[in-house]
């Protein structure tokens, strides 16, 4: 797990400074080396997790001095491809994962990438073509942006995080409208586009190739997730043992380190799956340490909190547990320029709070970490999932019960006190009628289309969300087929993967996700609902290849969200949002309609509506861009 950059152009010299902003990332080892017979620079920043010696140091040349390499990520399934690299009359030098893939490409070329099992982004110098190959992993858990710099477009440079292209002289740094709109819907911004005009961010599953002669850049696709599924093959006898071995692969290969691993661990299926899973395949012999968040101090964070099952189970599996006491005794300030530090651009969902800080704990013994992102994504553990078939149906309601249905849900959820429940139900009650494509969309955004055109002033679908919608409506012959194919496609690696990757590397930590295997994701997708979907059994697939091993007392834990107490944290500093909001002056009025953020600050003090999320994420965006403002009038520009 490392951090890369590299810089073609006259401005290659301050390939130092741009590393310099990614330090974190690699605090082990930074390299450079020079290509292109001085017209460009490679860089790289170094955690050091396999092969700890210096001889797998990057940037990493092949031995015939043609191809140079910086990489940043895990291929876990390393040494299976060493073995048949042998096979083929390779030697090798070093231990590493960098090596073996270097070779691989070599001898595979793109095409081979398919035949990876990891995460990564990484840049392939060529000598002899004069070109550079830039490649990121098919589900986006490794970042990569790239920019055009100089006055005449005379420079091009990649980096692992945005930062470091704003050193880039003449980047074009003005905001991009379509991540404005991208990220009011979704609170997170998606590739190509970023938050400025001229810094872009490579897609997953795509490569791209520059040329140092001319500076031209083309980007393709290797991987497409909806032709993977598509191709998996349906003869499968068995498909939840096809599942369990595959998972157990998956585990297996991630524990992969020269370093102690560790987990994430709470009292849901997924983290415990994998705990158990971890123990099963290493005779209860192998030693990992958990992390568990334990939420207090108001009735929301303790409603939330699952650290105590979490301690209990850890304690009847012989596994070491730290507890972190997660924090919000911050001013709102202090912790929306912290996550504007991490992300260096706008990132609304405040699970990144929580996954900063226990990071923050995790790093101070360890270097690697196993999650369960992915889990619900592949297993179908979403409310939102379980309720497409009823939204189907929603087309025979009668207006008039809709109305009615808004009253009682309403009334019922405030007089019980579940506003999380109150903001699905009135998701999916607002959803009747709609297309099963348009209505999972809307859940899945905090800005229903409908409503954009009235928040932003103007009538503009962006292209990613009408991207979502076409692979929904491609796929809605099997309605949960659809719905993991555009979480995959959107969430995962947009929020959940930039989250992990942000957070952790602010820490210099690696997070694996075992639920992330290619194999595991397409295999499971592919399946069939009466295999995927069970009325008594949660996440089925997963209950029933690995159920005997998993503690007793998970299988009957209701599902409760990662998420901190938002919320509460909103409300104990209502005043001062609301000021900073409503302020007429605000850099918000610009993109937002100032009547419709009084709207929902009014909804959310009332208890009309549970909208907290969507408020932090308008705060973070409001702050960044009062520092963009601040910063261009401090430059003059």
């Amino acid at each position: 797990m490392c951090g890369i950059a590299g810089i073609v152009g006259k401005d290659h010299y301050l390939i130092e400074k741009v590393l310099s902003t990614i330090e974190s990332r690699g605090p082990d080892f930074q390299g450079t080396t020079v290509i292109g017979n001085g017209r460009g620079v490679l860089g790289h920043r170094r955690l050091a997790i396999l092969d700890l010696n210096p001889r797998s140091n990057q940037p990493f040349w092949s031995e015939c001095g043609r191809y140079c390499l910086v990489y940043n990520g895990e291929i876990y399934n390393y040494i299976e491809l060493r073995q048949e690299l042998i096979r083929g009359g390779e030697l090798f030098r070093t231990q590493s994962d960098t090596e073996v893939l270097l070779k691989w490409i070599i001898a595979y070329g793109i095409e081979g990438l398919c035949e990876l099992d990891g995460m990564f982004a990484f840049a392939l110098y060529d000598d002899m073509d004069q070109s550079i190959v830039l490649a990121r992993d098919p589900l986006g858990e490794k970042p990569l942006y790239y920019a055009w710099g100089g006055r005449s477009r005379e420079n091009f440079a990649f980096c692992s995080e945005i930062q470091g292209l704003k050193l880039i002289p003449h980047v074009d740094l003005g905001i991009d409208s379509s991540g404005i709109s991208t990220y009011l819907q979704f609170l997170y911004t998606a590739p190509p586009h970023t938050m400025y005009k001229g810094i872009r961010e490579l897609p997953p599953g795509c490569w791209g190739m520059l040329s140092l002669n001319d500076l031209s850049f083309f980007i393709k696709r290797y991987f497409d997730l909806e032709e993977a599924v598509e191709q998996v093959s349906q003869e499968d006898p068995d498909p939840i043992e096809g599942f369990k071995r595959r998972f157990f692969c998956s585990i297996e290969r991630r524990l992969r380190s020269d370093v102690p691993v560790a987990i994430y661990l709470s009292a849901g299926l997924d983290s415990n799956a994998i705990l158990s899973a971890a123990r099963f395949l290493h005779n209860q012999d192998i030693k990992l340490k958990a992390f568990s968040i334990r939420y207090s101090g108001s009735r929301q964070a303790e409603a939330y909190d699952e650290s105590s099952i979490a301690a209990e189970v850890a304690l009847r599996s012989g596994c070491e547990i730290d507890i972190v006491d997660f924090s919000m005794k911050k001013s709102w300030q202090e912790t929306a320029y912290r996550t504007l530090d991490i992300f260096k651009q706008p990132f609304g969902n405040p699970t990144a709070i929580v996954a900063d800080q226990i990071a923050n704990y995790a790093s101070q013994s360890c270097r690697v970490a196993l999650v369960g992102d992915g889990g619900d994504e592949i297993c179908v553990g979403y409310p939102r999932y379980k309720a497409l078939p009823f939204q189907l149906i929603s087309r025979y309601f009668p207006s008039v019960f809709k109305k009615k249905l808004t009253r009682i849900s309403s009334f019922m959820c405030q007089l019980f006190g579940k506003p999380d429940l109150q903001r699905r139900v009135s998701k999916f009650i607002s959803s009747l009628g709609q297309s099963p494509a348009q209505a999972f969309l809307d859940w899945s955004t905090y800005v229903s289309a409908t409503e954009m055109p009235h928040v932003i002033g103007k009538d503009m679908e962006s292209e990613f969300y009408l991207g979502l919608l076409n692979i929904f409506e491609r796929n809605q012959f099997d309605l949960y087929r659809a719905a993991s194919l555009v979480d995959l496609m959107s969430f995962v690696p947009f929020n959940l993967m930039q989250a992990a990757d942000r957070t952790s590397m602010a820490h210099s930590l690696e997070v694996r996700s075992p639920f992330l295997s290619i194999d595991l994701v397409t295999y499971s997708i592919a399946q069939p609902s009466n295999v995927r979907v069970r009325r008594s059994i949660k996440k089925p697939m997963l209950v029933n290849a690995i159920g005997p091993l998993l503690p007793r007392e998970i299988l009957g834990q209701p599902k409760k969200p990662f998420n901190p107490p938002i919320r509460d944290y909103i409300a104990s500093q209502f005043k001062s949002i609301r000021s900073v909001l409503c302020n007429r002056n605000a850099q918000l009025n610009c993109y937002v309609n100032p009547t419709w953020i009084d709207q929902q600050l009014r909804c959310f003090q009332v208890g009309e509506v549970e909208n907290s999320t969507l408020i932090w994420g308008l705060l973070v965006l409001e702050c960044w861009l009062e520092a963009k403002a601040k910063s261009s009038r401090l430059t003059g520009c």
